[in-house]
């Protein structure tokens, strides 16, 4: 395949949703916020509309999930990922022609939250799980490391992109980043699982076997059914710990820039603010391989948490650069090293057998509290003229939280196979 002997094709795997989560996240979810005050001052739409066109987003998302995590255990992640990277570009270029409220919410809810459902996490770490066993930790942290970069990237250069051409031509170019890099990637690189070039997780072999294909076809994967998940506790703590965590990061992903806008800061901070948590996410991200070493992934994942609750605060105190900063290189560490726990925990409790209709019916389950972050906010904000009370939410929730995940029972010793954990 043209690649370098000795060296597993999962890390190329790994390599290419890393550079693809870049995209899609910092085209999508690091954009909104930096459109929602050009929006309003061009349409006069209110926040909290605004903020019901980005849950919308994340409920279709959550929704489509279900259905795509059945086709993506059945034929892979190749073509539904290349597809996503497809209709993002195409929502992008819509996005720059919409005039109407209307014509918002079917673009960006259903056309970007359909692209998101088909390139997030839940469908690119699903490839992960898939591919490595013992080696998962340190794959699924080079994927979130290097989405990490998303928002370091993407909000500087969205923001200039905006401020020199205007949103409109700002989001066509976007969408060409989508149709020209995530999309060949995507359509070139993905393959099913390794057991389909004569692999299996973690291997190298010297010699693929050629009839690999047929006897991956019979071939069982260890793990647990979809149907015994759900009756798992793991299931519903991770679920619930994650929707709460969601709440809170869309919330402020939503409202952060607007929010500083209004507490003076010029424009330029608040996206400053968004890539210095981007950049310190990628910090946390490094520290996170020393800590997985000592604790497990949900014990790290309610720590985290925990942290995020706290820095939260900050951004409740008058305000002054030095808060600002305390606030990004606290909530941005501790988002880094989240990014990979619920996609290790999972993997560690269920396996692979049925990994990516788990992972995405419990990503419907987020998608509930999540999509009520924006809105909440915006709604909070109308009633009282201010974001303090969206805030205490969102510190609430991530507090709450953290209480979820220390509810969590042990992560097992070994991948149970499906009828070993089946409930009795």
């Amino acid at each position: 395949m043209g690649f370098v002997p000795g060296i597993y094709y999962g890390w190329y795997l790994a390599m290419a949703l890393g550079i693809t989560t870049i995209i899609s996240y910092g085209t999508s979810q690091y954009l909104f916020g930096l459109l929602l005050v050009p929006w309003v001052q061009a349409f006069g739409w209110s926040r909290a509309d605004l903020s019901g066109v980005y849950s919308l987003g994340i409920l279709v998302a959550g929704a489509a999930g279900i259905p795509i995590g059945r086709l993506v255990d059945r034929i892979g992640a190749r073509w539904p990922m290349a597809v996503g990277s497809l209709i993002a570009a195409a929502s992008l270029w819509g996005l720059g022609r919409v005039h109407r409220l209307s014509e918002l919410y079917l673009v960006w809810g259903l056309g970007m939250g359909l692209a998101m459902a088909l390139t997030y996490y839940p469908v690119s770490l699903s490839v992960i799980a898939i591919w490595f066993r013992r080696r998962r930790p340190q794959a699924l942290s080079l994927v979130t490391f290097l989405g990490g970069l998303a928002a370091p990237i993407f909000v500087p250069v969205s923001a200039a992109l905006i401020t020199r051409y205007g949103w409109p031509r700002a989001l066509a170019l976007l969408a060409l980043v989508q149709l020209l890099i995530a999309f060949p990637l995507h359509a070139a690189l993905l393959r099913r699982r390794p057991e389909d070039l004569g692999l299996s997780p973690d291997e190298t072999p010297l010699v693929p076997d050629p009839g690999a294909d047929r006897k991956a076809a019979g071939a069982g994967l260890e793990g647990v059914e979809m149907r015994h998940a759900v009756a798992m506790r793991p299931f519903w703590t991770v679920g619930i710990a994650t929707a709460l965590a969601r709440l809170a990061s869309n919330l402020l992903l939503a409202h952060l820039v607007a929010y500083l806008s209004l507490e003076g800061f010029p424009a330029a901070v608040g996206a400053g603010v968004m890539g210095a948590v981007g950049l310190a996410s990628v910090g946390g991200r490094m520290a996170l391989g020393a800590l997985a070493r000592r604790w497990s992934a949900q014990v790290l994942y309610a720590v985290t948490l925990g942290v995020q609750a706290a820095s939260v605060a900050f951004l409740l105190v008058p305000h002054r650069p030095g808060v600002l900063v305390a606030y990004s290189l606290l909530y941005g560490s501790s988002s880094g090293a989240l990014a990979p726990m619920p996609a290790a925990v999972l993997a560690a409790h269920f396996g692979r057998r049925a990994y990516a209709s788990i992972s995405l019916l419990l990503n419907f389950l987020v998608s509930l509290g999540a999509s009520a972050g924006p809105v909440l906010g915006g709604l909070l904000f109308d009633a009282t003229g201010s974001y303090r009370a969206a805030l205490l939410l969102a510190l609430v929730a991530l507090g709450s939280g953290s209480l979820t995940m220390w509810a969590t029972p042990p992560e097992p010793a070994s991948t149970p196979s499906a009828s070993s954990r089946a409930p009795a």
